[in-house]
Parts: structure tokens; sequence; C-alpha cells
């Protein structure tokens, strides 16, 4: 007759098999959850740059930045100003990638530099190609008469 003991040593494997599967899934979800919690972080460090250096960040109307290209420390500050935004958004749309309600925010955020990006002021394929898109899509809605502005709407030749 089979004892107890034997009985439980038999079962051991599946019992271990059972307590990895969850371990697994648990650690996937914690890495998840890491993920959003990381880019939601790089998105308010962004926001905060924004109250920092409210001209570099834009209106909500999405007019272009003007900046003077004559003093290097400020289009120094708006291009790694602009940097944090792409990062901050290619995370967010890394871990929301189906939320219409994220992608209009980067969308809102993204109007006031697509004439610097444009114009090739940014290494836009060194992004994921889901901030590449949405990037394109943005400057190709740009008007006829935007399109063909000779101060690229972004910087200020005086």
């Amino acid at each position: 007759m089979t004892s107890f003991l034997d009985i439980l040593l038999r079962l051991a494997p599946f019992g271990t098999t059972i307590v990895g599967i969850f371990a697994l899934l648990y650690a996937r979800q914690q890495i998840k959850i890491n993920r959003e919690n990381e880019a939601k972080r790089q998105f308010i460090s962004f926001l905060d740059e924004c109250i920092k250096y409210p001209l570099l960040a834009g209106n909500r109307r999405g007019d272009p930045v003007v900046i003077d290209v004559s003093n290097h420390e400020d289009e120094f500050r708006y291009h790694w100003f602009l940097s944090k935004l792409l990062m901050a958004s290619e995370s967010i749309l890394e871990i929301a990638k189906n939320d219409p309600a994220w992608s209009n925010t980067v969308r809102e955020n993204m109007k006031a530099h697509l004439f610097y990006i444009r114009d090739g002021n940014v290494r836009l394929g060194s992004y994921s190609k889901d901030l590449q898109s949405l990037v394109l899509e943005e400057i190709s809605k740009l008007e006829p008469r935007d399109q063909d502005r000779s101060d690229h709407g972004q910087v200020s030749k005086s």
C-alpha cells in the first residue's frame, strides 16, 4: 500500500510546475506594470520640462515653437527638450498601443514641433516605427501654405 508521503512525493513535480507557472505569470505582470510606470514617469518628467520651459513646449493650438538660432543655448535646449518628448511619447505608445487617448495626447504635444522634425533636425529613424508613423502622419496633415514656409515655422532666423 502506498503511503501518503509516497503520493505526495510523486505529485511534488506537478506542484512545483504549477507554482513555477504562476510565478512566471506574476513576474510577467510585474514587468508590464514596471514598464507602464516608467513610461508614465518619463511623460510626467517631460510635462515638468514644459512647466519649466513653456516657450519650448508650445501652446495647445499647435502653433510652431519659435526660437532664436543665434542663441545656441536656446537651440540646444530646444533640441533636447524635443528629444525628451519623443522618448516619452515612444514609451507611452509602446505600452498603450491601442489606446486612442494616449495617441491623441502624443499628437497634441507633437503639433508645435512638426516643422522642426520635418526639416530633418531630429533623427526620427532612431525612434520606434509606431512613433515614426504617428509623426509622419501628423506632418502630412500640415497645410500646404505651412509646408512651404521658408522659416520652417520653428526657428527664428533673426
